[in-house]
């Protein structure tokens, strides 16, 4: 057996090639949850097998491993070989043990699925412990997790001490699961296809299908977007093997009648008539199954906007929430309604049908726009609610992407944002004017003018609520680097001082020591699940007057909506109804980790972002995302790392980062 197929030594191997600097022992023990002297053993076991291609592990004390490649040819070899298709190699990916319980449990998973889909969709639980080195009640006890994982679908799996184990379900319910599977874990048009799809999918059933879908497609000038026939070309891949395997969809004659009364229904019939002569099977009950997926896709790359009208009002009620949440108004976007229309004209009828939909984007979407896909979840409750649907992760982050347009459009996401300014004038309303014009004319769209005032009426919660304050008269009563006396002819020297105070005030509006609060700082806080961890939190902001029971509640509201762990053992739990109160973030690093929904997690930083800090909801996420996560400084914290060191750090990083 090759040292590849340890699943261990290939995500070192993984880690050594992306990392840019080396990495540290504990940081790669950590991370595959075992000790360092496990990792010192694959390290040296596989840099004696790189030696073959060209490559080799370098260990520098103090320091870390890094991978040297010396011979680019000879271990671009070892590269193919590894990224060989699993059909072509025998399915010795496939056959990768695992031996985490995570990894086990999605391998049993998998199994099932795969099974699902041929004549042999029983397992013998003897055998499948037998293969993966466990007892029978390990075995059991992984099936009780898979169990879990299985209620959204509406499956569980049944253990038949005669007959096995297999997956139990309405068969719609079954198709839907397969296809969530996939993909999570395919990419079913590139070259580089997965395990999974392999072992489930010829190469020739896979071409001709696709071959049928473009032609049907073609003839009946239907433009899809790509992720529409990538979800097209994978339902109907899945129905295709499920009847074979003599499981089928069954409908009610109302609903018969309404798809036949449907434009796709002749689509439909067209694309089974073709499949049917192509690979000689009867898929002629199909048609109606294949109508409801054709009409649920989000189909076209241009959608006319007058088919949403009758969703005006549910918009109406999520742009109201947003505001009073977040304080983000863009009740004046019509763009984002009209967008948000044509959207759910689709993809409601998606959800009512429990039909899901691939998001290519998803991952990038929560990492580089978080603050977009947190109005996406405010939407999907009230769509829920409104509608009755149960709405995943795929669509929220498909909504996001229209909020995410909104947000740049209203300037909040725009790195240099929008400043506010107050302008004190001791001459009358004609020169004031006169100076807004001048800075109108100067910074453009960068400076957004709150107050024209007299010094006499200029107040404290004026200068707070500005940026910048520009005044003609010298104000005496307050103190602050913000307020600007200019005369009325604004030189070069005076512009150049309101832009360097603009840009200190950007640089400068985050500080780390006031929102990480060291009170709300918990080293080793012992938790058995993440409800222990949010409650100790919580409980401490509530003690300490940061947030409210309206803003604990309002943490696990937003837990139940789609979760907020990270990756890399980090988890970001949060407030929904943002209000007026102080902007706190609190940290516990937990003692060990814990399962938090799919993945174990062991720090976890709760936020409460007040409403008139949202607007840097984004930054502070995308420099705690790139410390701990990109630059693996999540060790630093479990390992001891104190308060004020990590806060340090975390300046350090926000302002190599500007």
């Amino acid at each position: 057996m090759s040292i590849l197929d340890n699943k261990r030594v290939c995500k070192i191997l993984k880690k050594l090639q992306s990392a840019s600097e080396p990495i540290s022992g504990e940081t790669l023990a950590f991370e595959l949850g075992v000790t360092s002297r496990t990792v010192r053993s694959d390290i040296k076991k596989l840099s004696e097998y790189l030696k073959e291609y060209g490559a080799k592990v370098n260990s520098t004390t103090g320091v870390g491993y890094s991978l040297e490649i010396y011979d680019r040819e000879l271990f671009k070899e070892l590269e193919e070989k590894l990224n060989e298709s699993p059909n072509k190699n025998n399915n010795k990916k496939f056959n990768l043990i695992p031996t985490d319980p995570a990894d086990r449990e999605k391998y049993i998973i998998s199994k099932l699925l795969i099974n699902s889909l041929s004549s042999r969709y029983m397992i013998n639980s003897y055998d499948l412990a037998e293969e993966l080195f466990i007892s029978l009640s390990t075995l059991k006890k992984d099936i009780s997790n898979i169990n879990n994982s299985l209620q959204k679908f509406n499956l569980k799996v049944e253990n038949s001490q005669s007959r096995g184990i297999y997956i139990k379900g309405e068969e719609k319910d079954i198709r839907y699961c397969i296809s969530d599977y996939i993909f999570k874990n395919a990419d079913v048009t590139n070259d580089e296809e997965t395990t999974f799809y392999n072992e489930i999918f010829s190469e020739e059933l896979m071409e001709k299908i696709k071959q049928i879908l473009m032609d049907v497609f073609c003839e009946f000038d239907i433009h899809l977007t790509d992720i529409s026939f990538k979800n097209i070309l994978v339902h109907v891949l899945i129905m295709v093997k499920r009847h074979q395997c003599k499981h089928k969809t069954v409908f009610d004659d109302l609903s018969i009648n309404e798809f036949e009364k449907n434009e796709n229904y002749k689509v439909a019939k067209a694309i089974i008539e073709r499949i049917e002569k192509s690979i000689n099977v009867d898929l002629k009950e199909e048609v109606y199954y294949l109508t409801q997926h054709l009409q649920v896709s989000k189909k076209f790359l241009f959608e006319k906007a007058e088919d949403g009208n009758e969703y005006s009002e549910v918009i109406k009620n999520i742009v109201d929430a947003i505001k009073n949440k977040f304080g983000i108004d863009l009740e004046d976007d019509k763009q984002l309604e009209k967008g948000l229309a044509m959207h759910l004209n689709v993809a409601i009828r998606r959800m009512k049908f429990n039909m899901n939909i691939r998001n290519d984007f998803l991952l990038s979407i929560k990492k580089y726009y978080p603050l977009a896909f947190e109005l996406a979840i405010v939407a999907s409750d009230i769509l829920e609610k409104e509608y009755k649907v149960n709405i995943n992760e795929n669509e929220i982050g498909l909504l996001a992407i229209h909020f995410g347009a909104a947000l740049e459009r209203s300037g909040i996401n725009s790195k240099e944002k929008t400043k506010g300014v107050t302008i004190v004038c001791g001459f009358g309303v004609s020169t004031a004017i006169l100076i807004k014009e001048k800075l109108l004319r100067l910074f453009k769209n960068r400076i957004n003018v709150l107050n024209v005032t007299s010094a006499q009426d200029f107040n404290e919660k004026m200068l707070e609520e500005s940026d910048v304050v520009i005044t003609t008269v010298p104000i005496k009563k307050y103190s602050s680097r913000k307020i600007i006396q200019v005369p009325l002819n604004l030189g070069f020297s005076h512009i150049q001082k309101i832009e360097d105070i603009m840009l200190e005030e950007e640089k400068n509006k985050i500080d780390y020591s006031e929102i990480l609060k060291e009170e709300l700082f918990f080293k080793n806080l012992s938790a058995n699940n993440k409800n222990d961890v949010i409650e100790a939190i919580t409980n401490k902001m509530l003690e300490l007057g940061f947030i409210d029971q309206k803003g604990k509640k309002s943490v696990y509201e937003r837990e139940e909506m789609a979760t907020t762990e990270l990756g890399s053992f980090v988890a970001l739990p949060h407030t929904i109804n943002q209000n007026d109160d102080k902007s706190v973030v609190g940290i516990a690093v937990l003692e060990k980790p814990i399962l938090w929904d799919q993945e174990k997690v062991q720090v976890v930083l709760l936020l409460n972002i007040s409403k008139t800090f949202v607007n840097e909801w984004e930054h502070i996420f995308r420099n705690l995302y790139n410390y701990l996560i990109e630059k693996s400084n999540v060790t630093k914290l479990v390992k001891g790392m104190d308060y004020k060191t990590f806060i340090n750090e975390l300046i350090e990083n926000n302002d190599e980062n500007e």
